[in-house]
């Protein structure tokens, strides 16, 4: 049986001149509000379960209010109590920007760092995103595809001047006018062909190659990868004889470069790069070492 854990009010809001909205207007715009809160829940992997209530409706620019109830089902008992409605919602946000920056254009470009993926659109701008808001994008697509048609719905009828959801206090979370609905409505979903990930790792090291332009191997989360190391500082350190050997562990900056492959749907890794050494970590001194 599930159990409520969390419940939220928010309002939203149909900035208009009229105090009527077309029914299938209102029916579209709830249906994939619920799908993409839903399917940004379930991407969280918070092991909650999402639902949403409509309330009643308000007089004035078309509002309506909503309550978002967060459960626990019996096999998710020792998952966190607290809410994480407002992170659903931040990320939902954060996708609806990343929409309205690219247009009707995939990305140029992203590069992944520790926590934010640098975005480059074709036109060279750059905007910053979470890393499972990116994530969401290119992988998560009934999420993207959901905020698309809710506002080609919206932008199809005239009489819908701007989209706001607020929380409870009035405070604006999306606010979205007219003038925006069709760019973020627009964009394609056709994926990077390429993509480039900068992950900070432990490596283990396998095999070390001296001679230049030749990959080391390295085990990294279980896996052999051949890396080629680019850190020249580094590269000195082993020219000048610092000591390695089978079972050292590098702790490194790893760029990891990935094409789209349309047979599985998925990015694969095609190569590893090492842009930077952060710590040479003899086997002998490893003994309290995490490794990922």
């Amino acid at each position: 049986m599930k159990k409520k854990t969390n419940s939220e009010k928010y309002a939203v809001n149909y900035g208009s001149d009229s105090h009527e909205i077309d029914s299938k207007t209102l029916s579209c715009s709830l249906s994939k509000l619920t799908e993409v809160i839903n399917e940004i829940n379930c991407q969280l992997k918070n092991g909650k379960k999402i639902e949403i209530k409509v309330k009643t409706f308000e007089n004035g620019s078309f509002e309506v209010k909503i309550e978002i109830n967060q459960f626990m089902s019996g096999d998710d008992l020792f998952s966190p109590s607290e809410s994480n409605i407002p992170e659903v919602l931040t990320v939902f946000k954060e996708l609806i920007e990343l929409l309205k920056f690219l247009g009707d254009k995939a990305p140029k470009e992203a590069v992944r760092g520790d926590d934010k993926t640098k975005v480059i659109s074709v036109e060279s701008q750059v905007l910053f995103v979470s890393n499972i808001v990116y994530d969401i994008f290119t992988s998560g697509k009934i999420a993207s595809s959901a905020i698309r048609e809710h506002f080609r719905s919206l932008d199809s009828d005239e009489s819908i001047l701007s989209f706001t959801l607020y929380d409870e206090s009035r405070t604006p979370i999306i606010d979205i006018k007219r003038d925006d609905f069709k760019r973020v409505a627009s964009i394609k979903d056709i994926p990077l062909e390429e993509k480039e990930l900068l992950d900070r790792a432990h490596l283990s090291v396998f095999k070390i190659v001296f001679s230049k332009n030749h990959k080391w191997q390295f085990y990294y989360k279980g896996v052999e990868i051949n890396v080629q190391i680019q850190d020249s500082s580094f590269l000195k350190k082993v020219e000048l004889g610092e000591h390695f050997a089978q079972g050292d562990v590098l702790y490194v900056d790893l760029m990891i470069k990935q094409k789209f492959d349309t047979k599985v749907n998925a990015f694969v890794n095609v190569s590893y790069d090492i842009i930077r050494v952060i710590q040479h970590i003899p086997r002998a001194e490893q003994t309290k070492l995490h490794l990922e």
